[in-house]
């Protein structure tokens, strides 16, 4: 090791001008790897922008309208029934398969409780309601699409009674 020390030094006394022109070439070198490095970084952050912009535009996004809705009591079956005509967008860039479902807030003794109903597409068929789009169990969505049509929700009984607060459709997927 120290003979190799000794070998460079001797080369730097007796060849003064080559030492600076290759440190000044080294130096050149590490500027212009410096100068690619921070391009590179430049080009990474870009692209993962790109990627997160693209990863939040295939995230389930939907948007939920209610243009028409109507209770209906069936005497003959003594059933209650809850229909609504909705307009679902599908705001992401993937399909979606979605299932909707109702959250009815209704008080009982004084407490706020919560009961979640499924969209029931078979009871279509038991009531007479016919030319109205109707949605399946579950409803494909297309990239960037909308669909319209109605679902319908059996109330259980012994919400008949109660004071219903609010009515909110989930849709997930």
């Amino acid at each position: 090791m120290e003979y190799i020390l000794n070998s460079i030094s001797q080369f730097i006394d007796k060849y003064p001008k080559i030492t600076i022109i290759i440190s000044i070439i080294s130096l050149i070198i590490g500027f212009v790897g410096t100068y690619f490095a921070y391009v590179r970084i430049g080009i990474m952050r870009e692209k993962h922008k790109m990627d997160k912009q693209e990863f939040n535009n295939k995230k389930a996004n939907f948007s939920v309208f209610i243009i028409d809705y109507y209770r209906l009591s069936r005497k003959s079956t003594q059933n209650v029934y809850i229909l609504f005509n909705i307009k679902i967008s599908n705001l992401s860039q993937s399909k979606n398969t979605v299932c909707p479902t109702l959250q009815i807030y209704y008080k009982e003794n004084a407490k706020d409780r919560i009961v979640e109903l499924s969209h029931m597409p078979e009871i279509f068929n038991t009531i007479e309601h016919h030319g109205v789009d109707r949605f399946g169990k579950s409803i494909q969505l297309e990239s960037n699409d909308i669909k319209y049509g109605w679902i319908i929700f059996q109330l259980p009984n012994y919400l008949w009674t109660k004071r219903i607060e609010k009515y909110e459709i989930i849709i997930s997927d």
